[in-house]
């Protein structure tokens, strides 16, 4: 026995692993002589392959593994099959090893081999494959796009070609035409690779569950499938009746206002204690309209941002500065933030922030078919939702008026805006992603693990980023949208940014007026009960006097009456002669008489 071999048998033994493998999956004997019975390195200068036997062996001649019954493993295994003997299968994992050997003969296998391939033509975005007939299969022609570079990369890192079909054959078709007549051409290729007509579909894939149980899929990337709509200005009226009175108050928030009306009222309650005293202003103003006055200076200096005391004193001239500091702070923040908050509220943006907002309003959404059952388990109605067929018309939909809103993949998006120089820049995305779709190429199952190595290694090599990276396309709407803004024109503040302020202050001068009327009730009662109070005074001092005083005033009216009429006539006859002036002049004069005989005291 080799002394290679000798080693390897002792191996384990020696590491502590079973020679009889792992209890899920016992070993064997299978074969005479000792091959493949109990975990060995039975491959060590084994004539049955060469590569063993040279100087630089592969990794695998060396690792341990042993014949396995299949029906009595739970691990990882594989068949040997032979036309003098039956199967056989064999296991390196159930002694402790990765399958390497397996690994080496797939990427192997493929090599020097011939693929057929079918290439169809994207009908959107940028990343996929493009020929003359997006969507149909391109004949005599490749196309070109990043797929097409992928698997170029592929091809000549793992050294097998690629031969053009340039239809699927007859018995795809008729097995199409009975499980999915109105299949697309997509699902035609799909089909045609799961039932080994075709090796590869040259065309990217979303990968649907009617396509991945129809073939295996290569996972190229993972795409975010995103809301789009139409941008529009927020001048409107837009929101409810609350935020719009709040507008023009954005600028500070809640707490800022509530902590400027705290402290002014606190200042000037201060002005005013000390404008009380000796020398202030309010020294010979009654105590409760002193207060009165300083609640009012208080919120109009509040209003107005300006101090509206005239301190005498040196406490309130001193506390009169700090509010007068405080207050041009707020002024200049509120001037600030007041700025900010039109050129915001000038931008464009979308009418809903999300998919959920979409539902809300019941917006009518378009989506490719692939992606309309998305929309209907994330609750669109489906009424609500317009089917495309074609991915390339979903956004234009949007922009005829056919659909509000509309759900495409991020690089529908990127592409159409690309379109010259800046397509469908009125259109934008609205908040995170709707989903993400899992974007495949469909493979053969006979070459689906070879070519998912040499797609593995391609991504680990940064193929498919470069790949990407060639195709990608401009970003125009960007520099769109900056040129628009740097040219616009200063925003306006619009009436209903100002309505708050408009209706707080029409609230204001409804309250003076009924504040006013209020008042003025109550002095005319009080001058009523002062004037009974009086009288009623004058009648206990002095009853007689009191009936002399209504007597002579009884009197005085009586003698009154008849001499009016006189002084109207003689009026009325002076105007007539032309002596207007001097008519006047004498009824003045015997009104005051009257008067004067009216106001002279009985006693």
């Amino acid at each position: 026995m080799q002394p290679g071999l000798l080693l390897a048998l002792l191996l384990p033994k020696a590491a502590g692993v079973p020679v009889t493998g792992s209890p899920e999956c016992p070993c064997v004997d299978v074969e005479s002589g000792g091959y493949g019975r109990g975990c060995a390195a039975h491959d060590i200068n084994n004539s049955a392959y060469p590569q063993c036997m040279s100087d630089a062996p592969p990794g695998w001649c060396g690792d341990m593994w042993c014949y396995v019954n299949r029906s009595n493993c739970l691990v990882t295994n594989e068949v040997s099959i032979s036309p003098t003997a039956p199967p056989a299968y064999w296991s390196y994992t159930t002694c402790g090893y990765r399958d390497l050997f397996s690994l080496n003969n797939i990427t192997d296998s493929i090599r020097g081999q011939t693929l057929r391939v079918l290439f169809i033509g994207n009908t959107g975005g940028w990343k996929g494959n493009y020929c003359t007939d997006n969507g149909q299969i391109c004949v005599n022609q490749r196309g070109y796009g990043p797929v097409q570079r992928i698997l170029d990369s592929m091809t000549r890192s793992s050294g097998f070609n690629l031969h053009q079909l340039n239809e699927a054959p007859e018995a795809v078709r008729e097995h199409m035409a009975r499980v999915n007549p109105t299949g697309s051409q997509f699902d035609l290729c799909t089909w045609a690779t799961g039932m080994g007509f075709v090796d590869i579909c040259g065309c990217s894939m979303v990968m649907l569950p009617r396509r991945t149980d129809a073939s295996p899929f290569l996972t190229l990337w993972t795409e975010p499938v995103v809301l789009v709509g139409p941008l529009r200005g927020n001048q409107g009226l837009g929101g409810d009746f609350g935020a719009m009175l709040g507008k023009a108050f954005r600028p500070l928030s809640p707490g800022l206002w509530g902590l400027a009306v705290v402290v002014a009222l606190s200042m000037s309650f201060l002005i005013t204690m000390f404008e009380k005293t000796e020398g202030g202003q309010f020294e010979d103003v009654e105590h409760g309209e002193s207060f009165g006055s300083g609640l009012f200076m208080a919120f109009f200096s509040l209003v107005t941002f300006e101090v509206q005391f005239a301190p005498q004193t040196v406490g309130g001239r001193i506390v009169s500065l700090g509010l007068a500091f405080i207050l041009i702070l707020l002024v200049s923040g509120y001037t600030a933030s007041l700025t900010s908050f039109l050129v915001v509220d000038n931008r464009l943006s979308s009418t809903v922030s999300d998919l959920n907002g979409a539902i809300r309003l019941g917006l009518k959404i378009c989506a490719h078919r692939s992606d309309s059952v998305q929309l209907l388990l994330n609750g669109v109605k489906e009424e609500n939702v317009v089917i495309q067929q074609s991915r390339s018309v979903v956004l234009p939909s949007v922009s005829e008026g056919a659909c509000d809103l509309a759900v495409v993949r991020q690089e529908d998006l990127e592409a159409s805006q690309a379109q010259n120089g800046g397509s469908f820049c009125q259109l934008t995305r609205i908040g995170d992603p709707v989903t993400t779709s899992m974007i495949g190429i469909a493979v053969s199952k006979k070459w689906s693990w070879a070519l998912q190595y040499a797609m593995t290694s391609a991504e680990q090599e940064g193929l498919v980023l470069q790949a990407q990276s060639a195709y990608k396309p401009q970003d125009f709407c960007s520099a769109v949208a900056a040129e628009a803004e740097a040219t616009a024109e200063p925003p306006s503040l619009q009436v209903e940014g100002m309505a708050g302020p408009f209706v707080l202050t029409s609230a204001i001068a409804g309250f003076g007026v009924l504040v006013h009327l209020t008042k003025a009730q109550i002095d005319k009662r009080r001058r009523g009960r002062k004037s009974q109070r009086e009288k009623s005074q004058r009648e206990k001092m002095n009853p007689e006097v009191t009936d002399a005083t209504d007597t002579f005033e009884d009197v005085g009216q009586e003698a009154a009456k008849p001499v009016l009429p006189e002084l109207q006539v003689e009026a009325a006859g002076a105007a007539q002669a032309g002596t207007k002036s001097l008519a006047r002049d004498e009824v003045n004069a015997k009104e005051d008489e009257v008067e004067d005989c009216l106001q002279v005291s009985p006693i």
